[in-house]
């Protein structure tokens, strides 16, 4: 089917597309519409609880999405439209990905879009709302741009499938897009990790003080110290687990708001130079997480990547050997083990 403009075409379930966000873009917006035909207030409703667009005019909706020339991405991914409104989505599957100049881009799209009340960009990424990489890109445009995550999306339409009164088909398109999520988004991005505590003088870390220290407030404005720096921990909203080699668990769950060089530390008497600074208190948990089950958390498709590669044997279950002194890795189905969270 034609599309209302060259880089412009209704939804299509059936739809093929090379790129992958476009694909997820596309069953999104496609489920929506399919979902519309026996509960004809399902994207009201959508936009309603996890946008909070609660005046939204309820007449007939056009779903489009917006293919790309020549392979720009200038564009918005797809769009849901009446003549009350326009709501653009912009989708990444991939944490710490977003874009500034699309969205610039996206925001002159909006701009050019007359005679309607409502306007509004959509952010759909696996990013924590309300970190602080997110909160730098919403204050672009705070009025037009809205964050929202897979997750919220994810746990929207998996209390959707447990409703009462819907058909099997119904349960069903629903249950086929959560293994979609699942897949695609929460066994292949990373959402934090794990990292084990050296303690002593050097790190300025004791196992028999640091958990009362942070019981006090004392870690709130005084920084992590590592060797290392974990750019993917900068400002990005994602966990940080502390493993206490001493205790054999993990101890410590955190967000880091920002990670620099200390200039204050001397290279040639310390290799602990990169500073950690934490957003908030770092939470001790009330229940810590023992090796035992930190060995047995399940490979994802990252891990299995990465064995295809080199052949090596790439999982948790080389969690307590020595050698490795960097972050371990997880993604979202690993850390929700972790938790106790089931997905």
């Amino acid at each position: 089917m034609r599309g209302i403009a060259n880089k412009e075409t209704f939804v299509n379930i059936f739809d093929n597309y090379e790129d992958e966000e476009n694909k997820f873009t596309n069953s999104l917006i496609a489920l929506l519409k399919l979902l519309e035909i026996e509960d004809n207030n399902i994207t009201f409703d959508f936009l309603s609880k996890l946008i909070g667009l609660n005046s939204i005019q309820k007449s007939k909706l056009a779903y489009n999405v917006l293919k790309g020339i020549g392979g720009k991405k200038s564009h918005p991914d797809s769009k849901i439209c009446n003549e009350d409104h326009i709501i653009i989505f912009e989708t990444k599957k991939e944490s710490f990905s977003i874009n500034k100049q699309q969205l610039i881009n996206h925001l002159n799209y909006l701009k050019n879009q007359k005679d309607v009340r409502i306007k509004k960009l959509i952010l759909l990424t696996p990013d924590n709302s309300g970190s602080c990489y997110v909160d730098k890109f919403i204050e672009i445009n705070n009025k037009l741009i809205t964050h929202l995550s897979w997750k919220k999306v994810y746990e929207y339409f998996d209390k959707l499938k447990h409703s009462q009164n819907k058909s099997i088909l119904f349960n069903g398109l629903v249950q086929e897009f959560l293994d979609l999520i699942k897949q695609k988004v929460f066994e292949s991005d990373y959402v934090g990790g794990i990292l084990k505590i050296d303690f002593g003088d050097e790190s300025g870390i004791y196992s028999d003080t640091y958990l009362e220290e942070i019981r006090n407030h004392k870690w709130k404005n005084v920084p992590f110290h590592t060797p290392q720096q974990h750019h993917v921990l900068d400002g990005t909203g994602r966990k940080l687990l502390l493993y206490d080699k001493e205790r054999f668990k993990i101890t410590i769950e955190a967000e880091i708001e920002e990670v620099y060089e200390d200039k204050r530390r001397d290279k040639r008497k310390t290799k602990y130079i990169y500073a950690n600074k934490f957003k908030g208190d770092p939470k001790i948990l009330e229940k810590p997480i023992p090796l035992n089950k930190i060995l047995k958390i399940p490979k994802t498709q990252k891990n299995v990547s990465k064995s295809n590669k080199d052949k090596k044997e790439h999982g948790f279950i080389n969690f307590n050997k020595r050698g490795h002194r960097g972050i371990w890795d997880l993604t979202q189905t690993q850390y929700d083990y972790l938790k106790g969270n089931k997905k």
